[in-house]
């Protein structure tokens, strides 16, 4: 699992630990950095996701509910390879990964059934706070810093009473502009 990399990353991933939130941005990267091996159809790769936190996961329906359909469908597709190939050894995954990477007809036929369903909603959605937190920003670049920290309030408001964690990484990011 990608690690965060500055201070203000390992803040907010401290402030949101078990918020929807941060389990957004981590799927978010799992699935930037499975995408960096294909950039258009024509493209294929085998990605190895290691680790006890990327095991998790792949595995844990709250973050398993976030990946994109193709994604899933994947994830779906490996899961029933591995179920396959449980217990037989590493000699067997390195059988999975060359008929992958050797493009076998009938790993090829697999894949494309496995993501032949896939559908995406027709429009994508941002989360609300991203968008306040977007505007909030740019009203603190022209100068406007207390309208900003209006618009992350409001934003808090709107939450309602549900996620505490991100109620208070909200409220974080308001006293910034307050200061």
């Amino acid at each position: 699992m990608p690690r965060p990399l500055d201070s203000v990353e390992r803040r907010e991933a401290v402030a949101l630990a078990d918020s929807t939130v941060r389990l957004a941005r981590e799927v978010q990267r799992i699935e930037q950095g499975m995408g960096r091996g294909v950039r258009d159809g024509e493209d294929y790769c085998a990605v190895l996701l290691l680790g006890a936190k990327l095991a998790t996961a792949i595995h844990d329906a709250r973050h398993l509910d976030l990946f994109s359909p193709a994604t899933q469908a994947q994830l779906g597709l490996s899961r029933d390879i591995a179920g396959q190939i449980k217990g037989e050894g590493l000699d067997e995954v390195r059988q999975a990964l060359r008929a992958c990477l050797g493009r076998a007809p009938l790993w090829r036929e697999r894949s494309r059934r496995a993501l032949a369903e896939v559908r995406y909603a027709e429009h994508g959605t941002v989360r609300p706070e991203a968008v306040a937190l977007r505007e909030a920003f740019d009203l603190a670049a022209t100068g406007r810093s207390s309208a900003a920290a209006e618009r992350v309030q409001k934003a808090v408001n709107d939450l309602g009473e549900g996620d505490k964690a991100l109620r208070g990484w909200l409220r974080e990011q308001k006293a910034a502009y307050c200061t």
